[in-house]
């Protein structure tokens, strides 16, 4: 079926004199909605639109044509809006003047694989306030190679007040080797 319209005597292509009377509600006419949508470089409504009306009339074609739109993956990405948080208020060791490296936390990455085969660890000292870093390369990545690392970094920065770090078993096993000497942990977890 065709829909006649008021150009019929004009010359040129049929479709676009007397286009194809389409339902709105057929999966083909969706996807032809959708492949014209990605063809136009996921175009908006209006645009698609008017390049389907040029050889098609489909019924209710605004409301199908706004809807093939919503489901594109692709424009919902780029077409989001952003996620306005409240940023919360930093720690009060965090925002006040202190000394480089005053607040530390230490971690370890690895194992980078050397040249002669042998694997090798990072100790990862970075300052809470002015978010210098300093790496400590370890050959071993035991508790003993953690507190040779911690030694040297001590020796080079001086003792930190605070010093953050994650649960892993070399960094508890410090703090209990630690604390019979010192009477306090080395480091305090996050």
């Amino acid at each position: 079926m065709r829909l006649k319209t008021k150009i019929v005597r004009r010359k040129g292509d049929e479709n676009f004199i007397c286009p194809i009377i389409l339902p709105s509600n057929h999966l083909l006419v969706e996807r032809l909605i959708f492949e014209n949508h990605t063809n136009q470089c996921h175009s908006e409504k209006q645009v698609v639109l008017s390049n389907i009306r040029q050889q098609f009339w489909i019924l209710r074609c605004i409301n199908t044509v706004q809807s093939i739109i919503n489901q594109c993956i692709r424009c919902k990405v780029y077409t989001s809006k952003e996620i306005k948080t409240i940023l919360a208020p930093l720690p009060e060791y965090r925002v006040r003047d202190t000394l480089l490296f005053e607040v530390t936390g230490v971690d370890l990455a690895g194992p980078l694989y050397l040249k002669n085969g042998s694997k090798a660890w990072i100790v990862l000292f970075t300052c809470a306030v002015y978010h210098a870093i300093q790496l400590e390369l370890r050959q071993s990545y035991s508790t003993d190679g953690l507190l040779l690392g911690m030694k040297i970094f001590i020796a080079r920065r001086g003792r930190p007040r605070k010093t953050f770090r994650d649960n892993g078993t070399n960094f508890i096993v410090a703090d209990n080797l630690m604390l019979p000497l010192t009477g306090k942990k080395i480091t305090q977890e996050t």
